[in-house]
């Protein structure tokens, strides 16, 4: 079977697309722990988010959560935007759907966490937004190049 201009042309802007998420993805992450580790430093500064809190295996929550919480939902993400890129026929569309289910999703977490005060659940809750904000905005500017 012998392809079309168009279908090549179709096809060399997909690989162009995928290939940016190699770099997009890495500085997704950078940024968003970058970003959340700030908040986190500020809002346990002023007392807005207490020292103390306690994940669900028992260990305290601190940067390294903090980090974890950022890069890794960035990388998946960059691997969610690739396969959209290529199989999906409105592929920022599907992200941009998925990205805010999981952060809606994600906002029960800060405020299942026993003994955390309402500004605890506001400034966890603002980090998730962050995090999903950096990824959206750096994915859907690497997806329409």
């Amino acid at each position: 079977m012998e392809t079309t201009y168009q279908q090549r042309t179709s096809l060399a802007a997909t690989g162009r697309r995928v290939s940016a998420l190699w770099w997009l993805a890495p500085a997704a992450a950078l940024v968003a722990a970058a970003l959340n580790i700030g908040i986190y430093y500020a809002a346990t500064a002023t007392g807005l988010l207490p020292t103390n809190l306690r994940e669900p295996t028992g260990g305290t929550i601190g940067p390294g959560h903090v980090v974890m919480a950022s890069v890794v939902p960035a990388l998946l993400g960059g691997v969610l935007m690739a396969a959209l890129i290529r199989w999906a026929d409105r592929p920022l569309q599907a992200f941009t759907i998925v990205v805010v289910g999981i952060c809606l999703l994600s906002m029960a977490g800060p405020a299942a966490i026993p003994g955390n005060t309402p500004s605890g659940v506001a400034v966890l809750g603002l980090m998730h937004v962050v995090a999903a904000g950096v990824v959206w905005l750096l994915f859907s500017r690497g997806a329409r190049t």
